[in-house]
């Protein structure tokens, strides 16, 4: 009589099998975990990048329409000044719509780190009334802000430099950039 063979796996199969589906479940959860940090560190950076760009925007925009400069702000025409970290000015309150003799048109902003670390626009009126602080860039970031100006550049010229820090997730991404202003309406060395 004849013995038929069974049909089926044999154990050596079988442990195959399940290293082959553990490999691959290793691979598929390797993959995820890279593409979730490497996106979150590019959205990380890509958010901390729009900050700045919205900081030297506003920045441009308000110095653009200046119509006097903070004596403390002022450079020294002579030679080469240490950059600032506060930088304060008198602008007009709508800057899209720049009018220079109208006196209550007017608004002081002030560019600083406050005492918090967060680098702030805080505006108030030119009586020093009614105070407003934005925050362009939260102390996560670890921002800091230089305003230059050399003595061999134009006298209505100035750079703003900004860099913070994206500390997300995995390495740390230093980003810095850079602006040069020109004032439309003012000197900025005394």
């Amino acid at each position: 009589m004849r013995v038929k063979p069974r049909a089926g796996l044999t154990l050596v199969e079988l442990i195959l099998a399940a290293v082959l589906a553990v490999v691959a479940a290793a691979a598929v959860i390797s993959g995820y975990n890279f593409l979730f940090i490497h996106t979150k560190r590019g959205v990380g950076r890509g958010s901390l990048s729009l900050q700045i760009d919205y900081a030297l925007e506003k920045i441009r925009l308000q110095c653009e329409s200046a119509s006097a400069i903070d004596s403390n702000s002022l450079f020294d025409a002579r030679g080469a000044s240490d950059p600032k970290e506060v930088f304060c000015i008198t602008g007009e309150k709508d800057y899209y719509n720049i009018n220079i003799a109208d006196p209550d048109n007017k608004k002081k902003y002030c560019y600083q780190r406050d005492s918090d670390d967060n680098l702030i626009l805080a505006e108030s009126d030119i009586s020093g009334g009614n105070q407003e602080t934005e925050v362009l860039i939260d102390s996560l970031y670890g921002p800091s802000i230089y305003f230059e100006h050399s003595a061999n550049t134009d006298p209505f010229s100035l750079t703003v430099a900004i860099t913070a820090t994206a500390k997300k997730i995995g390495k740390e991404d230093v980003i810095g950039k850079r602006d040069n202003i020109r004032f439309r309406y003012t000197k900025i060395v005394e």
